[in-house]
Formats: C-alpha cells, structure tokens, sequence
C-alpha cells in the first residue's frame, strides 16, 4: 500500500470514530509517518516473530493496547470506538481486531499520545513528530533515517490530499 492509499483506506476511517479535535491534518501527517515507519504501510502482524499487530504495529497487555483501553484518558474514545465497531472492548478483543480492523487499529494509534498534553507536532516538524513517534511507541531500534523518509512522504501525502475529515 502507498501513502496516498494509506490515509483514505485506513487513517481517515479510524480518525472518523474520534471527536473532531482528535482529527486534525497533523494527527493524519503523524498517523501516516508512523505507519510506515512500523509496517512499511503494509504488515499488520510484525515479522520476525515479533507480537505488535496492526498497520501501526501496537502491542497488547503491557503495550500500547493495554495503555489505551484502560487509561483514565483514553478509554472512554476506545469504548465509543469499539461500539461503533461491534467490538467488545477487551484489551485481547481490541489487540485481535487490529490485526484486520483498521480502523480501530488507526483510532487506537491515534489514542496514544492523546494524554501528553504536547501539542501535535505542525506538519514539517519532522523532529516533534519524532520524539512523539519516540515516547509513545517506545521502538527497540528507532531508526532516525527512516523515520525522515515515512514523515517527507506523510508530509506530502497529507498535502496534496482532496478531503479530509472536519476538524
């Protein structure tokens, strides 16, 4: 999958299950850097024998999963997701739809820097993007060079994008 296909087939549907505050061009920017920084735009379980599910690669109970559906601070959106999706809002539910649900995958991605009250990172910020990517996934090998190339692509993406969900 390209960018350009990334953002509409599976950013856009999972911002939509959020409140419009959470839908902003530099959330959209942030979500497509990310997915291709950890799936390439194109894994939904990580490979080598990795656990992450999901274009946005999460973990479950001791990751990101398990930290967005039971914080005080997200777990009201994940469970109004979830509804909407007609999936029971369960750490293990939740990391096993990932894997094929992508717009719960991209609402739950967007869910984690939710509570770090740090501003978005404006579109072009290539380093704020990078230590929100840094903090909230928490990556066992970041790799700087290749985040620069997911963000520039993200950037251009999100740019030359038609429509984009009301803010």
């Amino acid at each position: 999958m390209t960018p350009d296909d990334f953002l509409p087939r599976v950013v856009l549907p999972g911002l939509a299950l959020l409140p419009p505050r959470m839908r902003a061009v530099e959330a959209q920017c942030f979500l497509v850097a990310v997915g291709g920084q950890e799936g390439g735009w194109m894994y939904r379980r990580q490979l080598e024998g990795g656990t992450a599910h999901g274009f946005f690669q999460c973990e479950g109970a001791h990751g990101a999963v398990g930290e967005v559906v039971t914080s005080p601070h997200t777990a009201p959106y994940v469970r109004t997701v979830c509804a909407a999706l007609d999936i029971d809002c369960t750490v293990e539910e939740v990391y096993q739809a990932i894997v094929y649900c992508d717009a719960l995958a991209a609402a739950v991605a967007r869910l984690i820097p939710w509570p770090d009250p740090t501003p978005m990172a404006a579109i072009g910020d290539e380093e704020g993007a990078w230590q929100a990517y840094e903090q909230g996934w928490k990556p066992g090998r970041p790799d700087r060079f290749r985040w620069a190339g997911c963000y520039a692509a993200a950037v251009e993406t999100v740019q030359r994008a038609p429509t984009r969900p009301p803010a």
